[in-house]
């Protein structure tokens, strides 16, 4: 069995994240519109695995705003919810909306609600057999390209907030008055050894 891409396995995860559909639907239908295991769609230099401004009779100018893998994920959940028009193309149709929110459904549901969605004139007969291929891939590949993405973001995260919380704890020591009193009695009784020093040598 073929395997996705980085690119298309970031693409399937984020869309995933982002829509809160089921990740064995989004993965089949992504096989369904693109080959397994390309770097970039058929035909086009982006990151678009849906096809979304790519119909039957023409093909839109829609590149740029499907560039990277997280990028494209984010605008086609946004498209796919109806929040957000494409420029040039449009807004999602009434069916692609419809199965947007399928989300949290039974997959079999959300396959359905796909095929009969009008995004592609075949109907997807085909999507079944590979949510079955593809609906365990989302705890391996793609789970692990995630974490190595995800992880130094996160340590570096963690760093700064640390640094961020010990920052705090200084400037909350220095500026109560506790702190105050004890450096003052501190720097007086310095002062006084100074002062005793000087006396006992002379100077």
């Amino acid at each position: 069995m073929a395997k996705f891409s980085a690119n298309q396995a970031l693409f399937i995860r984020t869309l995933t994240d982002r829509t809160g559909l089921d990740y064995g639907v989004v993965a089949a239908w992504v096989a369904a519109e693109q080959p397994v295991g390309a770097d970039y769609p058929v035909g086009h230099k982006d990151q678009n695995w849906l096809n979304i401004g790519l119909t039957d009779s023409r093909w839109y100018d829609v590149g740029k705003y499907f560039n990277n893998p997280v990028a494209a994920a984010i605008n086609s959940a946004r498209w796919l919810k109806g929040e957000w028009a494409v420029p040039g193309f449009g807004r999602a149709a009434p069916g692609i909306i419809r199965f947007s929110r399928t989300a949290g459904r039974p997959p079999a549901e959300q396959i359905r609600a796909l095929q009969q969605s009008g995004w592609a004139s075949s109907g997807y007969p085909n999507l079944p057999r590979l949510y079955d291929m593809y609906k365990k891939e989302g705890g391996s590949i793609a789970g692990d390209l995630l974490d190595k993405v995800t992880g130094p973001v996160g340590d570096a995260a963690g760093a700064v907030k640390d640094a961020g919380d010990a920052l705090g704890d200084f400037f909350s020591t220095i500026t109560s008055t506790s702190f105050w009193v004890r450096a003052s009695k501190v720097i007086i009784g310095l002062g006084l050894v100074v002062i005793a020093i000087l006396r006992f040598t002379g100077v």
